[in-house]
């Protein structure tokens, strides 16, 4: 059974040709985007109520409605999306039950942990596990939630061949454990395959929206790669020019110094200096605000304690699942730094943070990340007292268990008393708002936020930075590498152009 979209679509669809974009999915785990296609109720596992299909030439897009949140990297027990490719039972093989099994995606595969992908060949059993990357899977939200969109990459894959372009395909969520009844479909597809990789848009670009006022770009630098890879940082600065900059996991013992390199260029460019201010709390990994502006540290935010007790309670916790984030931490306080900018006529206070890595909902790491908002929270309360006009908080949160810690940071913690807003920021190709994966157990996330108040701030343009998304004529202009991004963190960083919000 297929999922029924809308006349109007279809008509536009048949009018446009057989290479016609469907109204395009988005994984940005907001859903508006998928009005006008219905649903198709279901009595699936994890308490699947309605499974939802829509494709275009590059994608097979699939919604998944449950009747409570799920967290599908992070199951009990594993559950296979198995799914017939070309819409032939006789090729393939039969898998519980489903005959013409061509590729399968394995939620939470091994240790309760990440999303994997099967294939079928001749005569294989057990199929050969790849990793999402192999179907070019995406997924939004990535901590738990009652709906979920998925990303399926069509035609001709690096690994897998040629999928998903034939006239439909067939698929059926099952638990592998089978104590859950299974939910099949099939998907007609509306739009031909695309001949070709999807190519680069022209358009795509990384300059700054009209009316600027400040370029904020925001980063998880990963580490030692920082200082390993400083001339690739250098560059990345370069091509995308920000007036202020908030970089995470910034390695213990560097110094301003140390730093100043990276901006060099960008110095050169308009003669003005920049400061750098690097933060003393975080452990292992430190936090760092450089500007152009003048800019002043924030005693609420110089080092967040962590309560009291802490350290007497991480001591009762299994701790062979938390790495090593908080190698130092317990006395040094949450990985976070923010900073005062003096602008003509506004007061900005910012601040860089990264929580606490991995966990599902009641692991001890979500537990931390929970702690470390809270803690985050109190410190952006007191930020107040320096009489800011407006706030701006970004950085790695780590969303892989709930949304709990981005509600802690958010909800009454503006300057004024009022919510910060959650900007969205696409990366350059539209079609995600992942900031991190290129490889591994996990797929493509969204692990980076940035937030602001908006009462006092307006955005003109915020994005993800991939250098893959940008076609060659346009990063041989900017001095970039077609895999800089990749190489340079796991991380994307941020870019936001805003402006003092008109009264």
């Amino acid at each position: 059974m297929s999922s029924r979209i809308n006349l109007v679509w279809l008509l536009a669809a048949a009018a446009a040709g057989p290479y016609a974009a469907a109204p395009r999915i988005v994984i940005d785990g907001r859903f508006d985007d998928w009005v006008g296609v219905e649903p198709t109720p279901v009595d699936g596992p994890l308490g699947l109520t309605a499974l939802t299909t829509l494709d275009d030439p590059g994608a097979l897009y699939l919604r998944l409605d449950f009747a409570r949140e799920v967290l599908l990297q992070g199951l009990d027990e594993p559950v296979r999306l198995l799914l017939d490719a070309d819409d032939n039972p006789v090729t393939g093989r039969t898998v519980s039950g489903f005959a013409g099994a061509d590729v399968a995606v394995v939620f939470s595969p091994a240790e309760a942990r990440g999303i994997s992908v099967l294939r079928w060949g001749t005569g294989e059993e057990a199929g050969e596990e790849l990793t999402s990357y192999a179907l070019g899977l995406v997924a939004a939200p990535t901590y738990a939630a009652a709906r979920i969109e998925l990303r399926l990459e069509r035609g001709d894959l690096p690994v897998l061949g040629r999928l998903f372009a034939g006239s439909g395909v067939r698929g059926v969520l099952t638990s592998v454990a089978g104590a859950a009844p299974s939910a099949a479909f099939r998907h007609a597809f509306a739009t031909a395959v695309a001949p070709e990789p999807r190519t680069l848009r022209e358009s795509a670009s990384v300059t700054r929206a009209s009316g600027t006022e400040l370029r904020v770009l925001s980063w998880n630098v990963a580490g030692e790669s920082l200082l390993r890879q400083a001339a690739l940082f250098r560059r990345m600065l370069t091509a995308l020019a920000p007036d202020l900059v908030l970089l995470d996991e910034v390695p213990a013992g560097v110094t301003a110094s140390d730093l100043l390199p990276l901006f060099a260029d960008l110095i050169g460019r308009d003669r003005r200096g920049w400061e750098i201010l690097v933060g003393d709390g975080g452990g292992r990994q430190h936090g760092v605000v450089a500007s152009r502006h003048d800019l002043k540290r924030l005693p609420a935010l110089e080092r967040v304690p962590y309560p009291e007790g802490f350290p007497a309670w991480l001591q009762t916790v299994d701790r062979s699942w938390i790495r090593d984030d908080l190698a130092g931490a317990e006395e040094d306080g949450v990985s976070a730094f923010g900073a005062l900018l003096g602008l003509p006529d506004l007061r900005l206070a910012v601040a860089t943070l990264d929580l606490q890595c991995c966990g599902r909902p009641g692991d001890p790491e979500e537990r931390i990340r929970e702690i470390q908002a809270e803690a985050l929270r109190g410190a952006l309360l007191a930020v107040r007292g320096a009489g800011p006009d407006a706030l701006i908080v970004a950085g790695d949160l780590n969303l892989v268990g709930g949304r709990g810690p981005l509600d802690l940071l958010r909800l009454g913690t503006g300057p004024q008393g009022g919510d910060l807003e959650v900007v969205d920021a696409l990366q350059l190709d539209g079609l995600s708002a992942a900031t991190w994966g290129f490889s591994g157990e996990f797929p493509p996330s969204r692990l980076d936020y940035f937030l602001l108040s908006a009462e006092t701030l307006e955005v003109l343009r915020a994005f993800a930075f991939d250098s893959r998304d940008l076609a060659p004529r346009e990063r041989d202009a900017l001095g970039l590498r077609r895999r800089d991004s990749h190489a340079a963190s796991g991380h994307l960083p941020l870019v936001v152009d805003v402006r003092r919000r008109r009264r």
